[in-house]
Formats: structure tokens, sequence, C-alpha cells
């Protein structure tokens, strides 16, 4: 059973990635606020008009929502901690490509595009800190110098 202190340590201990999937919850706010983001003005790409489909946002909300999970109750069982990093990855790196090659057509800088291009930044620095991926680098720099 979980009690009040150790989901407040399981908090503290994942703040990072859980308020990184309040922020991904905000961005399907925002877009499903802004109606149709990718179609006004038209940019010449259409298939952009994709990510506001219900479908991509429900995706968005659910990677967000897998994400507070695994944050709140440490879920570390099936590789949970690396699913949880590849599905934030994917979701902002599919936004952020969507409102860069947006704002190339329109030949401007957006919010969006800065917002989850900081987004992504955390999203990787986070991921480079995770102490799995330490230890399977130290595991491949002493594979390197031959002691196994």
């Amino acid at each position: 059973m979980m009690t009040e202190e150790r989901l407040m340590k399981n908090l503290d201990k994942n703040r990072a990635w859980f308020w990184t999937a309040i922020e991904m919850l905000g961005l399907a706010v925002y877009l499903v606020w802004r109606n149709q983001y990718f179609e006004v003005p038209p940019p010449q790409r259409t298939i952009l008009g994709l990510l506001d489909d219900p479908v991509p946002l429900m995706m968005l909300v659910a990677f967000a929502t897998f994400t507070i999970v695994v944050s709140l109750w440490n879920i570390k069982h099936l590789h949970a901690t690396l699913i949880r990093t590849v599905f934030v990855w994917f979701s902002l790196f599919v936004y952020f490509g969507a409102f860069f090659v947006r704002d190339w057509d329109l030949h401007r800088v957006s919010i969006e595009t800065i917002y989850t291009g900081v987004l992504l930044l955390r999203v990787v620095h986070e991921a480079l800190r995770h102490p799995e991926l330490r230890a399977v680098q130290k595991e491949l720099a002493a594979h390197k110098q031959g002691v196994v």
C-alpha cells in the first residue's frame, strides 16, 4: 500500500519527469484550445494537420498520464522508466518537428517551437542522467578497456 510519505518521496525523486508530464498535458490542452493549430494559416505541408486530430492528442495525453503514474509510483517493472523516456521523447520530438516545419513554412519562430524545444532538451538531459544509462555507459567503457 502506498503511503503519502512514500508518494512524496517518489515525487521528489522523479519531479523532473512529473513536471514534464504536466507540461505535456498543458501542450495537449493548448492544442485542443487552439482548434486546428496546424491548419490556420495554411502551411505548405498539409500532413501536419494530422497532429490536430484527436488520436495524436489522446496519445500525447496517454503518454503524459503514463509518465505521471511511473513517476509517482516509481514503477521499475518491465522497463517502465525506459518506456516512459521513449514515449516522452518521441511525442515531444514529433511535435517539435511539426512546430519547426510550420514555422519554417511561415518564416517565423513561434513560442510553441521554443516551448517544445526546451522540453525536448530537458528530456534528453534527464535521460542522459538516468542511473540505468550511466551503468550501461560504465559497462561499455570497461568493455572497451578489456575489463569485463
